[in-house]
């Protein structure tokens, strides 16, 4: 019975000491809760497969489409790949260039996870390539903004052999991946904005018909401030690692990353939508407002019903498929 009550005790101290270890090291280093939530991002590579309910007519959207996968962008890095989807009927023809960015809190998540949306948004034709890109705290801000313009230099430069018009371009992309994509794109149209950054521009402003925001971060300055006490703990050591700060809300990179409050009337054409549950609507809801109020064209889908962060890629919810209805809608409007 005494050996009993002491093996309880030790498994009883044992579960306490684990949690307070943990989040004794987060005081002073952020790798620890980044790994954390890389895993809880379903990992990277080919482990990290998509999981969301597919549309009934998948099968025959995916018939429609070639996919050219891992193509390296970038040979320096193990991240520099992406999966490059082209509508079967594109032969001869150019079609318009959609660059997509996962989410996944700058330290987690894999293009594979959302590779049968990919394939949904190609079939509308379009050629999509669909980024992966370099993760904290292997790497930090602003490497994978200097990846993005790999990518696109990557399909500029093979752009005959995969039938790619590079006079028009999309950008998209979802959670933390459409901070990067967003902050992207305002570097392209906005030559002052570059300069604060100190990346150079890489596409024509003209060329840039539209830009795609799903569950997108794009507030920086908010990202710990969303309605679960456990998402901010994590994404507030996601955004330690990112920025290679531990006093990142504060910092001058948090503060010109953010999308909200750096845009003007040059900004393409953009589409929001987002969850109002554990998400960052009200970023959504900012800067469309400060998009109306540059005149600039924007369209927004926002729903009454509860959903969840990142929402979209899940095609059993009726939200989600009106959606993908309406965003298909813009990008014809707008690349077409």
């Amino acid at each position: 019975m005494k050996a009993v009550k002491r093996i309880s005790a030790a498994v009883l101290s044992l579960l306490i000491a684990i949690p307070v270890l943990f989040f004794g090291i987060g005081l002073f280093t952020p790798d620890p809760a980044a790994h954390l939530t890389r895993w809880a991002f379903g990992g990277i590579g080919d482990q990290a497969q998509g999981s969301y309910a597919r549309i009934p007519e998948f099968s025959s959207l995916s018939e429609q489409v070639v996919v050219h996968r891992n193509e390296i962008y970038d040979p320096s890095s193990r991240f520099g790949r992406m999966d490059i989807y082209i509508p079967k009927d594109s032969v001869n023809r150019q079609k318009p260039v959609l660059f997509w960015v996962h989410g996944g809190a700058f330290v987690g998540g894999d293009k594979n996870g959302i590779a049968d949306y990919m394939t949904m948004l190609a079939s509308q034709g379009y050629i999509v390539a669909n980024l992966n890109y370099e993760l904290a705290p292997e790497s930090e801000y602003p490497k994978p903004l200097l990846q993005i313009g790999e990518a696109y230099r990557y399909i500029e430069k093979n752009a005959s052999r995969y039938g790619a018009d590079m006079t028009r371009i999309a950008l998209g992309g979802d959670s933390a991946g459409g901070q990067l994509i967003g902050q992207f794109a305002n570097m392209q149209v906005d030559p002052g904005y570059a300069e604060t950054i100190g990346i150079e521009p890489s596409i024509r402003p003209d060329a840039i018909k539209a830009v795609v925001f799903f569950s997108a971060l794009l507030d920086v300055e908010k990202f710990d401030e969303t309605d679960s006490g456990m998402s901010n703990y994590f994404f507030n050591k996601s955004a330690w690692a990112y920025f290679g700060k531990k006093n990142w809300k504060t910092s001058a990179e948090a503060k010109q990353s953010n999308i909200t409050g750096n845009v003007n009337a040059d900004y393409p054409p953009t589409y929001l939508t987002d969850g109002n549950t554990n998400s960052f609507q009200s970023h959504a809801e900012e800067l469309r407002g400060q998009l109306e109020a540059s005149d600039v064209p924007v369209e927004a889908a926002f729903y009454e019903s509860e959903l969840m962060h990142e929402y979209q890629f899940d095609m059993s919810k009726d939200e989600s498929q009106d959606n993908y209805r309406r965003v298909s809608d813009f990008l014809a409007r707008y690349l077409q």
